[in-house]
């Protein structure tokens, strides 16, 4: 190796140290920068350190509450968004959900409570308490609540419906009666109308006719007036007649009366036509008649004493009646004798066997001839009428008898009713009102006609019976009050 020189060693060293200065300069400000740079890292690791703490701690970032949200920064629309901010959208939407506008946890929570508070006063009236624990449990009481009303108010909502149809049927209904009572008013209003008329078209009419008639009674009386003149002057010359007529009949009656046997009614009146058989239980008796002797059912038969027979029915009183024990009505025949029920028995009497039954209209043998006149009043009210002397006849034809037109010398019994009544008018009543003088005539012509029918018989010697005689002698008297 060639010598180097000291000029030549000294300067390379000065040259290497100088080198060595400014490297060892440039080293120094690296590792000065690079110290304070690591020192400003430190510091700004201690300092997030310590913002991390305050925010989370390691144990809860590696709890799965973390991991949940950390899941949800993961997708797409929230994957440039902190788990900060995640957590504030979602506190936001929370608050906003539970009071109506995001706010602050503690604001949100004060809010519910007060909601609730709120829902609780406005609810106690109605008693539904809501539970102030959180809202869902408040939110499903409500619920609870509002589906137990909804409930309530679907049932009155069907009741209403229904009553709402009722009613509606009901109107419906009445408005129906309301339109046919409408047209029956109507229907009788035109009625009344037509009605009125005719009544005023009658009376006027009648009205007429009663003057044509008062004339016409007028014009009658005086013609009955001037004929009852004219017959007054005659009877001067028909009396003798009628008196000469007269005494010739009560010569040929007299010849006759020769011939005929006495009393023939009154043996017919006083015979028995049976007796009691058996007097039985409950108002039941048996009498001998039965199949094949002319009884029916519904036949009445008067009682009388076994020992006193029938009484007499010559010139008795008319109040002088044959009652006798009571009456028996048939109701069922028999072979040889009848069941009959007894239909009254006398205060005092009793029935016992042997006792003799009457009925004037049976006679199994024989048809007795009755003339029937008048009107009676059978059932006793007072009231005498052609209808009930029609039933009289009816019992006469049923029983046997036979009904006869005109009293004659083989009628058997003439059977009277009730006496005509002639009215009591004054003379000047007569005198002016035609209507008084027509009926006076027509009662005078009733009693003549009953007297004639009643004279005639007596003339004859036939046995004239009034109403209440007749029906005890057949039996009847007591069943026709009934």
């Amino acid at each position: 190796m060639a010598a180097v020189s000291q000029p030549g060693s000294r300067g390379g060293l000065i040259t290497a140290l100088v080198v060595f200065v400014v490297l060892f300069f440039i080293a120094a400000i690296f590792a000065v920068v690079k110290g304070i740079d690591d020192k400003d890292k430190e510091q700004k690791l201690v300092r997030l350190t310590r913002l991390y703490q305050e925010a989370i701690t390691e144990g809860e970032m590696s709890g799965p509450d973390y991991k949940d949200v950390a899941a949800v920064r993961n997708q797409p629309e929230y994957r440039s968004r902190t788990v900060f901010d995640i957590l504030i959208s979602q506190r936001n939407a929370l608050t906003t959900k539970l009071v109506g506008q995001s706010m602050g946890g503690a604001e949100a929570l004060e809010a519910a409570s007060q909601v609730i508070q709120t829902a609780n006063d406005r609810l106690k009236a109605v008693g539904v308490p809501v539970p102030g624990t959180s809202l869902a449990g408040a939110i499903g009481v409500l619920t609870d609540a509002v589906l137990q009303q909804q409930s309530g108010a679907n049932q009155l909502k069907g009741q209403l419906a229904s009553n709402t149809d009722q009613m509606k049927k009901q109107v419906e209904s009445s408005l129906a009666e309301m339109t046919e009572h409408k047209k029956n008013l109507e229907a009788a209003k035109t009625e009344a109308t037509t009605a009125s008329a005719q009544t005023a078209a009658y009376r006027q009419s009648k009205d007429d006719l009663l003057k044509n008639l008062e004339k016409n009674l007028v014009d009658t009386v005086e013609k009955a007036r001037k004929a009852d003149d004219d017959a007054k002057s005659q009877m001067g010359l028909k009396d003798g007649e009628v008196k000469k007529l007269q005494a010739e009949v009560r010569t040929l009656v007299a010849k006759m009366d020769r011939y005929r046997p006495q009393n023939v009614a009154d043996s017919i009146i006083r015979r028995a036509d049976g007796k009691v058989a058996q007097v039985g239980r409950n108002d039941v008796a048996y009498i001998d008649i039965g199949l094949g002797q002319q009884i029916t059912p519904g036949m009445t038969f008067q009682i009388y004493d076994r020992e006193l027979g029938i009484p007499k029915t010559t010139n008795t009183a008319a109040d002088d009646l044959p009652q006798g024990k009571g009456s028996l009505e048939v109701t069922r025949v028999g072979a040889r004798s009848s069941e009959c029920r007894v239909v009254k028995l006398q205060q005092g009497q009793q029935i016992v066997e042997g006792d003799l039954i009457a009925n004037l209209i049976y006679d199994p043998n024989a048809k007795l001839k009755f003339k029937v006149y008048g009107d009676f009043d059978i059932d006793q009210n007072s009231v005498a009428t052609t209808a009930e002397a029609e039933i009289v006849k009816r019992l006469i034809a049923q029983w046997g008898g036979a009904l006869v037109e005109e009293v004659t010398i083989d009628t058997d019994f003439v059977v009277m009713g009730k006496e005509p009544t002639i009215p009591q008018y004054t003379s000047d009543q007569l005198k002016d009102d035609p209507i008084a003088q027509f009926q006076m005539e027509k009662a005078t012509k009733a009693m003549t006609a009953y007297d004639d029918i009643r004279t005639r018989a007596l003339d004859m010697h036939v046995p004239v019976l009034n109403q209440n005689r007749f029906l005890y002698l057949i039996g009847f008297f007591d069943l026709a009050r009934k």
